[in-house]
């Protein structure tokens, strides 16, 4: 007999494999969060097409595979006809559900880390740092002064000519300027040929901070600084007299770490300003947070409830599909469950009513074949028309073979 049965789902359809997709999504949405987030409020990052790809490209991508995967979907259901009202309407009640729980928790989530943000970075911080910057800058500025004071005062032909004359302890007279001053080194160049040599003339102070030779071609009149240097600051003249060319390094000590401390509070303050070009926009960000990093989990999900819902709705499309053929005098079918839920039990009812209906055609027909009695017209027209088992032509017994008795498989 006919059996109604499941139709095969697609290997890339099946729930298996939408779990599997679901998780590859939810990992990637993460990364893309966890290396996106820092990068909104980061001015190295921002700005740049590391942070574009990060923040917009890749959530889109993502998203932009999810739709049409969710339409290839809903097209291969509704081709192959395994999408009915049920099924439809359990999509929609639990895609309803799950946008009425994501979305608004999103937006308070959301919101309450903006107004968080926004309390902490107010315009009081923006001032601070600019202070700051500002406070240092100023010190910066006062320790130039200082070191261009004693530039002028020693790294002059003079100077350097009455201290050949009358060596001194220049070093002190220094440090009651410049209380910071670390080293004096005053050279006189010797050329022969293309070749350079440096003569001392000066060496006082520490001799761990003396600038290298090999390393004088940086030396340029005024402050200058080496690659990786940030404990010091160096000045340097270049002074040319009587015939002579002198190079000169001065070199002072700052705080340590005030180098690193300013250019940190200078990436706070760029920081700064991004957060105060976005603080209208934080009540927002939240919209932005669930289309870019959120929506496509949830698009995900949306693939696996439809998936489930027309997993849940195949028994019923096959206990209607069953009731409807009974309706039309068909009871040559059977359902097959699969599960062992209420829909396996109407299954099975169905089933037995089925069987009912055919048993009792049956009997009627065996009952009308042994009531009918045989006529002498019937035995002379079997013996000149070839006839069946039951005495009948094969064109009418063809005619009632369509009439009763169930096709089966």
């Amino acid at each position: 007999m006919k059996q109604v049965r499941r139709s095969a789902v697609p290997v890339y359809f099946s729930l298996p494999f939408l779990c599997f997709t679901y998780v590859l999504i939810v990992a990637s949405s993460f990364l893309l969060a966890d290396r996106g987030f820092e990068g909104v409020f980061s001015a190295s990052l921002f700005n740049t097409p590391r942070g574009i790809l990060l923040l917009v490209a890749g959530p889109f991508a993502i998203l932009s595979f999810l739709g049409l995967f969710l339409y290839a979907v809903i097209s291969d259901s509704l081709h192959s006809g395994t999408a009915g009202r049920f099924s439809a309407k359990v999509f929609l009640v639990a895609a309803s559900l799950l946008f009425a729980v994501a979305l608004p928790q999103t937006v308070i989530v959301c919101r309450f880390v903006g107004t968080a943000v926004g309390s902490w970075y107010n315009e009081g911080v923006s001032d601070s740092l600019v202070a700051v910057e500002d406070v240092a800058e100023l010190y910066a500025q006062e320790r130039a002064r200082s070191m261009e004071k004693v530039a002028g005062r020693y790294f002059t032909g003079l100077a350097i000519t009455a201290y050949r004359a009358h060596p001194a302890d220049w070093m002190s007279d220094i440090r009651s300027i410049d209380p910071h001053a670390v080293a004096c080194q005053v050279y006189r160049e010797d050329r022969v040929g293309d070749a350079t040599s440096y003569i001392p003339v000066i060496e006082a102070g520490d001799s761990e901070r003396f600038l290298s030779r090999d390393l004088f071609v940086h030396v340029r009149n005024g402050l200058f600084s080496l690659e990786g240097e940030n404990d010091s600051f160096r000045y340097g003249a270049l002074v040319r007299y009587s015939n002579s060319s002198y190079i000169c390094i001065y070199t002072a000590d700052i705080p340590e770490g005030f180098t690193d401390r300013l250019e940190r509070v200078r990436e706070t303050r760029a920081q700064a300003r991004i957060i105060d070009t976005l603080k209208p926009y934080l009540p927002l960000m939240g919209i932005w947070i669930f289309a870019m990093f959120l929506l496509p989990s949830i698009v995900m999900i949306l693939i696996i409830a439809f998936r489930a819902a027309i997993t849940l709705g195949e028994p019923v499309r096959a206990i209607a599909e069953g009731t409807a053929r009974l309706a039309e005098g068909d009871s040559s079918w059977r359902i097959v469950p699969r599960s062992k839920d209420e829909t396996a039990v109407i299954g099975r009812m169905v089933n037995s009513i089925a069987s009912r209906i055919s048993y009792s055609r049956g009997q009627g027909k065996r009952m009308t074949a042994s009531s009918t009695p045989r006529t002498p017209s019937t035995a002379s027209t079997a013996s000149t028309t070839p006839t069946t088992a039951e005495g009948a032509s094969p064109k009418t017994e063809g005619e009632n073979a369509d009439k009763k008795g169930p096709h089966r498989l």
